[in-house]
């Protein structure tokens, strides 16, 4: 769109690129596609939810896993997922498929006939359970059951010392079943009783899983009867298998009662914090997970019922007046360069598709055509300008243009416009032009009308503007929007040097309505005509929708252009996210002295040098709040390069603090991806008993780990490393915890059992 004075023309398409480039396709664009726009806007921001809230679930996924939400008063609540092994009727995988429908109910370890609490799973394989406050410390069972083509699917968890604040993560998979069937069966024979330790249930699980690992197996048949599970919970397994998951058990029965030593209690203590916050945060993750997923699926479901379907017939019959006016150059068939005259579009049968034909004279200052294809059969378009034109195109010699759209025997089809050049400066510069677009359509229940304005400062070099500003609104029966103080400033060449929006806001109407708000953006760019690149950026964000609220405030970034692409030199800003599963508050902030973009590094120079740091608290629907403090520091450039992870994770009144480094293992001045660092090294302190916990880990693969727990005496109460290093040859590489009272438990039980 090219508005052209005597001076000097404007190249307005390209300032309206550039627009559209820089911000989300709701605040402008092509004025004959605000269904489309709206449409866009909602999948661009359930995107961009999703995209977020999972980044901040990562990022303390991959840090310091999961905790619990808050719990309801007077209750204790249970949360996990269930999932039924290949080999059991309707599941696909050993890992397991959702159970869904399932009845599932909680006993004490030693009273299984006396349900105390009973639920159902919903369709993802979700339960809650909320027990009588009363039995929290204890240890539950927690059994689910479903009949499947006339058969029972069982499957099974054990949950020692249960949190009086409750518990995310609970999940009943294979390896829980078979491990807590056999537990059960040495409780049921009178070898073990409550109360349980949590770090030896979950040892006796995780070896299981290995176990079921090593073996290969891929199919397990977990229905009563099936040839495994016992009729009654609790008896034990049966066949070659069952007899081999005993074995394992029985090896560990000593690990399965809570220690008598105090310092052994804290030392364990200590692990099971990360295990329960893995557990929980994981828990909590995913019921933010399948919360959002279903959420995007319910607004596709709305944009596709509600936008899309009933609105197909009206666009075809917008994009008519794309063709004529040249807004949609696929077909390249337009009025632009055509003389005033009477015009009529048909078919070519060829390519292109289209051709507009000359069928009668005008005055000069009107353009007339009628369409006769299937979809837009008796639509005519009629285009008006204030001064009269040789050739049609968007000039601003024109001084205004009248758009209008009617249909011989359709009274509700009238599409109105109008574009007017309202102020111009003293040498004729437009330095203001608005519009309005008023459409209304059989197939809407409300008109679609959008009022719009351009503003620009006159330029005192060679381009006619310094400045533009763009606003307007848009609404409609599937909502609004509204753009506030869009302005671009130019450089001397007439490219964008600097984008500044005050404040844009978009509204869904539909049944499960959206919102997006975006405020104080501000994006400082390159001089270039082809690929800006921006050298600086600031926002901030808000996007409500089905419960769930995410705020990303005071957002600033700085970037440096290496190779011709801005990497980020510095970033900061603030998180908050609120859902009715969980809340999130937090800070991020990094600074890298030599921004890379290859990734990952393969050579030391390569290698991202500088700080980042994350803080945050989440507080999930069930359990102690958690805490997280991150800071990671990479130095590829001394004599020994070091990646630093100081952190601290607090859950509830416990914290664990310390640090994690890494020397980066450098082969002939490359990478080694195999054993990315050498030797990894953890330094962490438990409060409040200011426990240590130092390890090392060398080798390939840093397979070969070493180090100790000890007291704030400085006394060893635990050791860390291979089983067949600290005395349980029967348990070969197994890296191990061994305790001085002789219990053990396995480093891979900290992982989500």
């Amino acid at each position: 769109m090219n508005f052209r004075t005597p001076s000097a023309p404007i190249d307005m398409m390209r300032l309206y690129r550039v627009y559209y480039s820089l911000v989300p396709e709701t605040l402008v664009g092509s004025l004959a596609r605000k269904e489309e726009i709206m449409n866009k806007n909602l999948h661009f921001g359930h995107r961009v939810l999703v995209t977020l809230a999972s980044l901040c679930l990562a990022l303390f996924l991959s840090h310091c896993g999961g905790g619990g939400g808050g719990g309801i008063t007077g209750g204790l609540n249970i949360v996990g997922d269930v999932f039924a092994p290949q080999g059991t009727p309707r599941s696909r995988s050993l890992a397991g498929s959702a159970l869904p429908n399932a009845t599932v109910k909680a006993y004490l370890l030693q009273r299984l006939d006396n349900p105390l609490a009973q639920a159902q799973t919903d369709a993802n394989g979700r339960y809650t359970l909320t027990l009588p406050a009363q039995y929290a410390g204890n240890d539950l069972v927690i059994i689910a059951e479903k009949s499947v083509q006339n058969r029972t699917v069982r499957l099974m968890t054990i949950l020692a010392s249960t949190p009086r604040e409750g518990k995310m993560g609970v999940d009943l998979n294979a390896d829980t079943t078979l491990a807590s069937e056999e537990i059960l069966r040495l409780v049921h024979d009178g070898n073990l009783a409550s109360p349980l330790s949590p770090n030896g249930v979950a040892s006796v699980i995780d070896q299981v899983r290995q176990w079921i690992d090593e073996q290969g197996i891929s199919s397990l048949d977990l229905t009563v009867g099936g040839g495994l599970l016992p009729d009654t919970p609790g008896t034990g397994l049966q066949g070659s298998l069952g007899s081999d998951v005993r074995t394992l058990v029985q090896q560990q029965r000593n690990n399965l009662t809570q220690s008598t030593d105090n310092d052994v209690r804290t030392a364990k203590r200590m692990s099971q914090i990360m295990r329960d916050q893995i557990d929980a945060f994981l828990g909590s993750g995913d019921d933010e997970q399948v919360g959002i997923e279903e959420a995007v699926h319910r607004q596709e479901t709305v944009v596709r019922e509600e936008i899309i379907s009933p609105t197909e017939a009206f666009m075809e019959r917008i994009r008519f007046a794309e063709r004529v006016l040249g807004f949609d150059n696929r077909w390249n068939i337009s009025l632009i360069g055509m003389a005033p005259g009477h015009y009529r579009e048909e078919s070519t049968g060829s390519w292109p598709p289209y051709r507009l034909r000359r069928v009668g004279d005008t005055d000069n200052r009107t353009w007339r055509v009628d369409s006769t294809l299937p979809d837009t059969q008796g639509m005519t378009l009629t285009i008006t300008t204030q001064n009269p034109l040789a050739r049609f195109e968007w000039t601003s010699d024109a001084g205004a243009y009248t758009l209008t759209v009617r249909r011989a025997g359709d009274s509700m089809l009238q599409y109105d416009g109008s574009l007017r050049v309202v102020e111009r400066d003293q040498t004729g510069n437009p330095t203001r032009i608005s519009w309005q677009v008023t459409l209304r359509d059989k197939d809407l229940r409300a008109p679609i009308q959008f009022t719009g304005e351009v503003s620009g400062t006159p330029g005192s070099g060679n381009i006619p503007f310094d400045s533009l500003a763009l606003s307007g609104t848009l609404s409609s029966q599937f909502g609004m929007v509204t753009l506030q103080g869009l302005q671009g400033d130019l450089y001397a060449s007439g490219n964008p040097r600097q984008i500044r929006l005050s404040r844009a806001q978009v509204q869904s109407a539909t049944s499960r309505p959206v919102s997006l708000q975006v405020t104080n953006l501000s994006l400082t760019l390159t001089d270039s005509s082809e690929h800006p690149q921006p050298t600086a950026a600031a926002a901030s964000l808000t996007l409500e929708g089905e419960g769930v609220t995410l705020d990303l405030s005071n957002w600033q970034a700085t970037f440096e252009q290496v190779n011709g692409e801005a990497l980020p030199k510095t970033a900061r800003a603030a998180i908050g996210y609120r859902s009715p599963r969980m809340t999130f508050q937090g800070n991020f902030s990094g600074q890298w002295e030599n921004p890379r973009s290859e990734l990952p590094p393969q050579r030391r120079e390569d290698v991202p040098k500088g700080r980042f740091t994350f803080t945050g608290t989440l507080t999930p629907r069930y359990g102690a709040p958690a805490a997280v403090q991150i800071t990671l520091n990479s130095n590829p450039d001394g004599p020994a390069p070091e990646v630093n992870l100081s952190l601290r994770l607090s859950y509830g009144t416990e914290s664990v603090a310390g640090d994690v480094k890494g020397t980066l293992n450098f082969s002939g001045g490359w990478l080694d991806w195999r054993t990315l660092f050498q030797p990894v090294e953890i330094s962490l302190t438990h409060s409040p008993s200011n426990f240590t916990l130092q390890a090392r880990a060398v080798g390939d693969r840093n397979r070969d780990v070493s180090g100790t727990i000890k007291n704030s005496s400085g006394e060893v109460v635990a050791q860390i490393g291979k089983a067949r290093d600290l005395g349980l040859p029967d348990f070969g590489d197994t890296l191990i915890v061994k305790y001085k009272d002789g219990s053990f438990e396995t480093l891979g039980s900290l992982i989500r059992r």
